[in-house]
């Protein structure tokens, strides 16, 4: 049985959320304008954003089995900004090359994106979440329909192996991070597919003792 929590612990949860995923747009801000990025300011911008964008699609990944296991509604309250927060980062990102690396030259864009895998990958993980902010609005959840959403917002998972691929694609040697990354997202799809398991269990087990004649 899901517990519910007070509106007002909701609205502090969510104000928490916002101050905290703030923190690092501003901080960076904050470097830039001061000049304490390092050697190669750009590529540190670069970098920070996408490995924010990319924390934050897991921890929203991770709410789900976190409100299995607990029953607590305050993860599934705050998921959907956690998954917004995720998207303004990697969009963020991805303005970031356009601009600091590129300058906005769009021919080069074009021609690195025709070139490169890693960015090819990483815009095509890219254009996957865009449907999914689309349809985070509960207007568009109920058009869509429970069913047809859910199926939908699987494909965040694939979202998240496309930036770990990038990642894995612009590491240079050994990366704790990025094999820590990867055990993540393994973790949270094996938790995925139990519970999916669980729950057609659940199902067949009901549909059984519908069937079942009952004794008197």
């Amino acid at each position: 049985m899901p517990v519910k929590a007070a509106k007002s612990t909701i609205r502090l949860l969510r104000l928490a959320l916002f101050i905290g995923m703030s923190l690092p747009l501003l901080g960076l801000a904050l470097a830039w304008h001061q000049d304490r990025l390092g050697v190669i300011p750009e590529e540190v911008v670069l970098h920070s954003l996408g490995r924010w964008g990319l924390y934050a699609l897991l921890a929203t990944l991770a709410l789900g089995p976190l409100f299995r296991l607990t029953h607590r509604l305050e993860f599934m309250m705050i998921r959907r900004q956690l998954g917004l927060w995720s998207f303004v980062y990697i969009t963020a990102h991805l303005l970031a090359w356009a601009w600091l690396e590129l300058h906005w030259v769009w021919t080069v864009v074009w021609l690195e994106l025709s070139q490169l895998l890693h960015l090819q990958i990483g815009l095509f993980s890219w254009l996957l979440l865009i449907p999914l902010v689309i349809t985070s609005v509960p207007l568009l959840q109920k058009a869509l329909g429970m069913p047809r959403w859910r199926w939908l917002h699987r494909l965040s998972y694939l979202c998240a192996a496309g930036g770990i691929l990038h990642f894995f694609l612009l590491a240079r040697g050994f990366r704790a991070e990025l094999w820590l990354t990867l055990l993540a997202l393994v973790l949270l799809i094996i938790l995925r597919l139990l519970d999916a398991k669980w729950l057609s269990y659940k199902a067949e087990l009901q549909v059984r003792r519908e069937q079942t004649p009952s004794r008197k």
